[in-house]
């Protein structure tokens, strides 16, 4: 069997929960309702996708062949530099669980003057399937005056884009 080495695979009770790849009904509750695309949830998560395609494609640091970086920055979040030979730089910094900070000026390596500025953050309006009041009180609180600092009360990421 492929998967006998992951541990889901190994229990019985477990295995018991997983779907049934063959099964008709396994595909049948797989398919995509494509009406759903224009309603909460989904049109936040579709319009969040949308976003980060039109990054990818849009953003010098972003093209292939550009160096990479990857900072565990403990059990909980991870950060991700991207930049190109003329110095155009995008850092990601996501935050899987919990809450928590993320200081640049610890973490990676800073230049006298560096300026940053917001991209994106998966907790804009536009991504959530209600934005209200709660909404804007979860989002990540960025500080961009001496240096970049991401203050996390949920999971989330944001982009910045060094000046």
């Amino acid at each position: 069997m492929e998967f006998a080495r992951f541990e889901a695979f190994a229990n019985e009770e477990t295995l018991a929960r997983i779907p049934d790849p063959q099964a008709v009904s396994t595909f049948e509750a797989s398919r995509l309702i494509w009406d759903e695309r224009g309603r909460a949830p989904h049109a936040g998560a579709l319009e969040l996708h949308r976003a980060l395609l039109r990054l990818r494609r849009m953003d010098e640091a972003l093209q292939p062949g550009n160096r990479f970086a990857v900072i565990e920055l403990d059990d909980d979040g991870l950060a991700l530099s991207r930049g190109d030979p003329a110095g155009h730089a995008m850092l990601l910094v996501a935050w899987l669980r919990g809450s928590g900070a993320y200081e640049h000026s610890r973490r990676g390596p800073s230049m006298p003057g560096d300026r940053w500025r917001v991209i994106l953050s998966t907790e804009e309006p536009r991504f959530q399937e209600s934005p209200d009041d709660q909404t804007r009180t979860l989002a990540p609180d960025i500080d961009l005056e001496d240096s970049l600092v991401v203050r996390f009360r949920r999971p989330s990421a944001v982009i910045v884009r060094r000046e």
